[in-house]
């Protein structure tokens, strides 16, 4: 994950490791996670996140139940 602040100038990167290997979709799910946990260790608000997963991007947009393997507990 790469942190950049308003003006897209290079902040910091963070790295992750996980075992055993993902689907792409549960991949960036838990990529996304790990970021959100890493923004929040360090305090930062009114941050955007970008995804590579048009999936996952728009399960996490809608406040829908979703049952699917990726999906949200409602």
């Amino acid at each position: 994950m790469c942190i950049h602040d308003e003006l897209g100038r290079f902040i910091m990167a963070g790295t992750t490791w996980r075992e055993p290997c993902l689907h792409i979709q549960e991949g960036e799910a838990w990529s996304l996670l790990s970021a959100l946990q890493f923004v929040v260790s360090l305090g930062l608000q009114h941050v955007i996140f970008v995804v590579d997963c048009k999936v996952v991007a728009d399960k996490v947009s809608k406040c829908l139940a979703d049952l699917s393997q990726i999906g949200l507990p409602s």
